[in-house]
């Protein structure tokens, strides 16, 4: 800037309105060099501008190499820059421009001076966008600003770029264009679907979203941030807000997500972390007695409403045990009459050509050909274990309510029936149990070292 210090209303910031300042502004200020550190990264692009470094500035008092995405030059690029950052000519100074600090060698930093720009917060990204559809003259919807920061994680260009997409489409941007571009639900409806302890509706939501090929890592990411805003606004100001969940709800539905989260970068299927938080919650839900579902099966005295509570008294200890037990025989009861009924539906058929080892070495296969038709089906009998194969009767083990529940609607028993018979020849009447988590976790814990000797002996 060609204006004195002294005489600027701010000591740092630049006039604007001289010579000098428009032509930097416009971009055509051939003192002010900006080169590309990801298109010329390697040595022979740095020995150029060595070359030309020492050259004195035509227009301007000075010269200003800015250097754009400087992690991405080679070594040798980075050693040959060195020498001339260690003596610079007086009228030249270098800008490296960079995302990532760590990945600029030590010797380069130590030469340099690091100045840290700090993340724009959501109100100057909003005032950003607000000039952006100003100037094409669109007709925005409020919640629109939040959700592209939220996807695009507060930044400029990202957060432009996203609004120009959504403009392509249409002059007028509203919610629902949003949702039907990128493919992506209201959060809240999953999370209230978990709330209400709807475990059906919720998969229907998770099925739904694989439909439209969301990118799963942004689910994530949004329903944490999601999750995270309830919890600051029930510390903050104590209150729930419209999500009926306390804090230690709360809490421990964020630690589920965080490790589906973290589950999903390395599983081979895309929906089983959450499939599996779904069905985590619903069942840890289910297991704890609540005396109202006790009181509609059996209809007992009020005494046995303290079945629920900590503090039992121990003249009733004896009294608790009958009515546990008379409650597990109960739905022991109704879980034969419907595996009858699911057997009785399914008719009679001939003797199954094949053992239970048999089934197992083919096992993979029938899985393989269902994933086509029903990916979620595919993972949820991943987890679940072959019993045995009595008659024409093939009994397999699940250990959530849930996938039971799924697994044996007409659909699912449609697509099994028509696969098996497809590689086996024969239509199976098939019998869900519901096994024990205990003896999952078992079997998986065999399965790998099974996996893990298998492995040695390969390397060995």
């Amino acid at each position: 800037c060609e204006l004195p210090l002294t005489k600027r209303s701010d000591s740092i910031e630049p006039c604007n309105q001289c010579q000098s300042c428009l032509t930097i502004t416009k971009g055509s200020s051939i003192d002010v060099i900006e080169i590309d550190g990801a298109s010329n990264r390697g040595i022979d692009d740095i020995r150029a501008l060595r070359e030309t470094v020492n050259l004195a500035p035509i227009q301007l008092k000075t010269k200003v190499y800015i250097i754009d995405e400087v992690h991405m030059l080679t070594k040798e690029a980075f050693n040959a820059l060195l020498k001339t950052l260690e003596e610079p000519p007086s009228h030249v100074y270098f800008i490296l421009a960079t995302t990532e600090p760590h990945k600029i060698p030590e010797t380069i930093i130590s030469r340099s001076f690091h100045i840290q720009f700090n993340r724009a917060n959501k109100a100057e990204i909003i005032r950003s966008l607000q000039r952006v559809v100003q100037g094409e003259g669109l007709e925005v919807e409020d919640k629109i600003y939040d959700v592209i920061i939220t996807k695009t994680r507060g930044g400029f260009r990202d957060s432009v770029k996203l609004l120009e997409q959504l403009a392509f489409a249409s002059k007028k941007i509203t919610l629902d264009q949003f949702i039907k571009l990128f493919g992506q639900n209201d959060i809240e409806t999953l999370v209230q679907f978990l709330v209400d302890n709807n475990g059906a509706k919720a998969l229907d939501w998770v099925f739904h979203q694989e439909e439209l090929g969301v990118d799963w890592t942004d689910i994530f990411r949004n329903i944490l941030n999601f999750l995270r805003d309830k919890l600051i606004n029930i510390i903050k100001n104590n209150t729930m807000d419209d999500i009926e969940l306390n804090k230690d709800n709360l809490i421990k539905m964020i630690n589920l997500f965080i490790q589906a989260s973290v589950m999903q970068k390395t599983t081979l299927i895309e929906t089983l972390p959450i499939e599996l938080v779904i069905a985590q919650w619903v069942g840890d839900l289910e297991s704890n007695i609540n005396p109202k579902v006790i009181s509609n099966k059996l209809k007992p005295e009020p005494k046995t409403v303290l079945l629920n509570q900590t503090e039992v008294k121990s003249s009733l200890e004896t009294d608790t045990k009958v009515i546990q037990h008379s409650i597990q025989k109960q739905e022991k009861s109704e879980t034969d009459k419907s595996n009858g009924k699911q057997i009785e539906k399914m008719g009679k058929i001939q003797t199954l050509p094949i053992t239970i080892n048999d089934l197992k070495d083919k096992w993979d296969t029938l899985l393989t050909a269902i994933r086509p038709q029903n990916r979620s089906m595919e993972s949820m009998l991943r987890n679940s274990a072959l019993s045995k194969v009595d008659g024409d009767i093939l009994s397999i083990t699940v250990y959530y309510g849930l996938h039971k529940q799924q697994l044996e609607s007409d659909k699912y028993l449609r697509i099994f029936e028509s696969t098996f018979q497809n590689i086996f020849g024969l239509k199976p009447r098939l019998l869900y149990i519901l096994g024990d988590r205990q003896e999952k976790m078992e079997v998986d814990a065999i399965k790998d070292k099974e996996l893990e000797k298998n492995v040695k002996e390969i390397f060995q």
